[in-house]
């Protein structure tokens, strides 16, 4: 399903603008699948807010909760989302 990113929570989660249903419970908080970096990072909140924010994200493979946010798999122009993917290639992504 496709999703807007409404806020920046941390640098690991962001908010949707409408929940996603799993479970039997609408979620709007999620946290990327295998983006494990420090949540109170100054730098990881700076590169997902230039990355999602305000951008249309696909979700997929929700696999469980943590502190209410809903990991699952984030894609953004069929591109996944993650730790090696965010660090590594950053500077070159341009979406």
């Amino acid at each position: 399903m496709v999703f807007r990113v409404i806020s920046i929570i941390d640098g690991n989660s962001f908010q949707i603008n409408k929940g996603w249903k799993w479970n039997g419970k609408l979620y709007r908080l999620i946290k990327i699948k295998g983006y494990n970096l420090s949540k109170n990072d100054p730098i990881s909140k700076a590169r997902l807010n230039n990355l999602l924010l305000h951008k249309e994200v696909e979700l997929g493979y929700p696999e469980s909760l943590e502190y209410g946010r809903l990991i699952c798999s984030v894609y953004i122009d069929e591109v996944e989302l993650n730790e090696s993917l965010l660090n590594s290639k950053s500077k070159n992504i341009h979406l």
